[in-house]
């Protein structure tokens, strides 16, 4: 089994919230946990929204942003883009944007599951909305705040 990341789970691994400890069993895990290219930038994103917020000190900030990097060179495998994304991101914008709110990031996000994931790879993901959309493509997803996995 192996495990592709969006943001909204990536982050509960660095930052104490509803579904740390899953993550964190995860994390420890020996399973291969995938990340989009746009993962980093999202991260990234993510982490100096907290510290604007006051939610993460100066030191607080480095640390996480230091630990991250690490990691994607020692723990996560990072999925690059291509045109394949692109194209993926369209085709399931046509198959489900009529009835489903996605947004383009996730969108790109979900593009990147599904033209890298092996048969066993879960899309583990705490945004609703995008759960919701990779259920109507019937992609195995799990929420860490929920810690269900639903197939």
């Amino acid at each position: 089994m192996s495990f592709f990341l969006d943001t909204s789970a990536l982050a509960k691994i660095y930052h104490d919230e509803k579904g740390t400890d899953i993550m964190h069993a995860l994390y420890h895990g020996q399973e291969v946990i995938y990340l989009s290219a746009l993962t980093q930038v999202e991260f990234r994103s993510m982490v100096l929204r907290l510290h604007r917020e006051q939610l993460l000190r100066d030191k607080a900030l480095e640390a996480v942003l230091a630990r991250f990097l690490c990691d994607l060179r020692q723990r996560y495998q990072v999925l690059p883009f291509s045109m394949n994304i692109i194209h993926e991101s369209e085709r399931l914008l046509d198959a489900i944007g009529r009835t489903a709110t996605i947004r383009t990031l996730d969108t790109l996000q979900l593009a990147f599951y599904s033209a890298f994931r092996e048969k066993d790879t879960i899309f583990v993901c705490a945004d609703h909305r995008l759960l919701d959309a990779a259920e109507k493509q019937h992609f195995p997803t799990m929420n860490p705040a929920a810690s269900a996995i639903h197939e």
